[in-house]
């Protein structure tokens, strides 16, 4: 068979089947019936393009003159000058209302890619804290607790105060509490009931408040000691809640982003002629 491009494989797979069909089952068929070879990771892609580049009603920057399908209100496509009792009784989607399912389509699909985007940033953030030495990892704690508003914040020499990895104060109300933090820069081993009450047993007496940080994750013993009656309470923090710290106070990242724009609901109101909205009010 000739070579033929993607489009014309696209047309051969819709007359093969005399009937509409999704993006899928267009791509499905031009596989099964060896139409076209793609040398790309993403082909699907490559079809849906090739048909809206050619669809009827449909218009953007490289949008093709030919129009050689038309968007039927099922959600699937066939060809626009041919006619087949598979397609009887189905409309053509105005072209307007087609605009609006590719947005959402499009939205949907931008926050799905968001969300993978931000798992894997996650887990990237998580990594590059865990390389981190025992010591730049002590001095990274105490800048999130910094940047949280604790002041006159010291990181302690090595060997010195027991467990105590630094302490500094912040203000609750018109006083301030005397803090200590503690770092367990651990990647397999989870924080137990041991770290945390002897951590506890360092700090009584001295200050009113305790932080731990640790890369890895704490145990259930270890949760349930952190509060306990007349005793100083320990405030945790694991790698993922480390992770959440450094994304909501921008530690280490850089947010550059672009908004997502949406219509609102009184868009069509606000053009109908009926509307008494003025676009130029303050």
């Amino acid at each position: 068979m000739p070579r033929i491009n993607v489009p014309q494989a696209v047309i051969e797979a819709m007359r093969k089947v005399q009937a509409p069909m999704t993006v899928q089952e267009i791509y499905e068929k031009i596989i099964e019936l060896d139409l076209f070879i793609f040398d790309t990771p993403n082909p699907l892609q490559i079809v849906r393009k090739a048909i809206r580049r050619h669809c009827e009603g449909i218009e953007f920057n490289d949008a093709a003159k030919d129009k050689y399908f038309v968007y039927l209100e099922n959600g699937r496509y066939w060809l626009r000058n041919e006619g087949v009792k598979g397609a009887a009784g189905e409309k053509k989607l105005h072209p307007k209302a087609h605009e609006s399912k590719e947005l959402d389509e499009v939205a949907i699909e931008l926050n799905n890619l968001h969300a993978r985007y931000i798992s894997i940033l996650r887990y990237s953030l998580l990594e590059k804290i865990r390389a981190l030495d025992f010591r730049e990892f002590e001095i990274f704690s105490k800048k999130l607790l910094e940047a949280y508003g604790f002041i006159d914040m010291k990181v302690t020499s090595t060997g010195k105060d027991g467990g105590i990895d630094g302490h500094g104060r912040i203000k609750v109300g018109m006083t301030y509490l005397r803090v200590a933090f503690q770092s367990k820069r651990w990647r397999k081993t989870s924080v137990g009931r041991k770290e945390i009450s002897q951590f506890r047993g360092d700090i009584q007496g001295k200050f009113e408040q305790g932080y731990f940080f640790t890369t890895s994750t704490f145990t259930r013993g270890g949760e349930d000691v952190s509060f306990q009656p007349g005793a100083v309470p320990i405030i945790m923090f694991d790698g993922n809640a480390i992770v959440d710290i450094m994304i909501n106070k921008e530690i280490g990242i850089e947010a550059k982003s672009k908004n997502l724009l949406v219509y609102e609901d009184a868009f069509d109101l606000l053009i109908s002629g009926d509307s008494q909205i003025d676009l130029f009010e303050a």
